[in-house]
């Protein structure tokens, strides 16, 4: 398998057995954003880039502009229209039989920058519903079906025929499910320095709820008044990337952290394959990779 085959198919080197919830997934962060400017963009390659570097959780947020158009947007920020974003998911879905992609949903009904300056956005699920049933078509390939996301395993998913978990915390939008999901946030962590940031944030893995899949964000985060202030998120992305080894040994080496990884999503995910594979690479101390792949799948993700 060539080096490109196996980051748009990896998942098909995964146990029948192995559940959602224990796979280590490589995630990007404000997905839609790599298009806007230096200040907003935390991405450098489109939603199918993202995908052909690993990346199988999507942090996708959007409004829609004051044009009538849907965009991904980043706070007050709009940016690329979100179909073209949904046509990279239909090649996605044509490309391979093996993947599934969970598009974590955000459509906010309003944005503050700082206190209640901010924008108000008109919410219209009859046009994004139209452009997900035209590009994704959720009665066919969105994942419903289930009673506890935690227990969800790769036999159901390949069984069911369903490539994609829409998850939206809300009604309105087709085929989309508020599965649990556990992505914690604090503004004081992601503004830390480095090595206070892998600490802090770490402690988030004691919290995990049983029933919820775990997304633990890696990037950090400009704010007024934290350790790093405002700087953009190329420039807050160099450290992360820098010391991302030692977050993942740290990770491997033990083993609450290990069982209890799963989606690691960060900044820039398109830079290199570096942060997907140390990702990757914990899927074979966790014990979730087929055998008959296992030395594929490490030769392809030695770190």
């Amino acid at each position: 398998m060539e080096n490109a085959a196996f980051y748009e198919n990896w998942m098909s080197c995964l146990r029948d057995d192995a559940k959602l919830k224990h796979i280590a997934i490589p995630g990007s962060h404000n997905a839609g954003t790599y298009q806007m400017i230096p200040f907003a963009k935390c991405q450098g390659g489109s939603l199918y880039e993202q995908y052909r570097h690993g990346v199988r959780f999507f942090d996708t947020r959007f409004h829609i502009g004051i044009n009538g158009k849907v965009v991904f947007e980043h706070g007050i920020m709009g940016g690329t229209p979100l179909e073209e974003g949904l046509r990279d998911i239909r090649r996605m879905i044509e490309n391979n039989d093996s993947e599934f992609f969970i598009f974590d949903l955000h459509f906010p009904k309003e944005e503050y920058l700082i206190g209640k300056l901010g924008r108000h956005y008109r919410r219209d699920f009859g046009v994004v519903n139209e452009l997900l049933e035209k590009y994704i078509e959720p009665q066919q390939y969105a994942l419903t079906d289930f009673r506890n996301i935690a227990d969800v395993t790769m036999d159901d998913i390949r069984k069911s025929g369903k490539r994609v978990l829409l998850n939206w915390d809300d009604d309105g939008i087709i085929g989309a499910v508020n599965a649990p999901l556990f992505a914690p946030w604090r503004p004081d962590y992601y503004g830390m320095h480095i090595d206070g940031f892998f600490e802090k944030t770490l402690t988030f893995f004691d919290e995990v709820p049983e029933n919820a899949l775990f997304c633990y964000f890696t990037q950090r985060t400009p704010g007024i008044g934290t350790e790093e202030g405002l700087k953009n998120p190329i420039t807050l992305e160099k450290a992360v990337r820098k010391n991302f080894h030692r977050l993942t040994d740290t990770i491997a080496n033990d083993p609450v952290l290990l069982e209890k990884a799963n989606i690691i999503a960060g900044d820039f995910m398109t830079d290199s394959h570096a942060k997907s594979n140390r990702i990757l690479s914990l899927n074979l101390k966790k014990g979730v990779v087929k055998p008959e792949c296992e030395d594929l799948f490490y030769k392809m993700v030695q770190v």
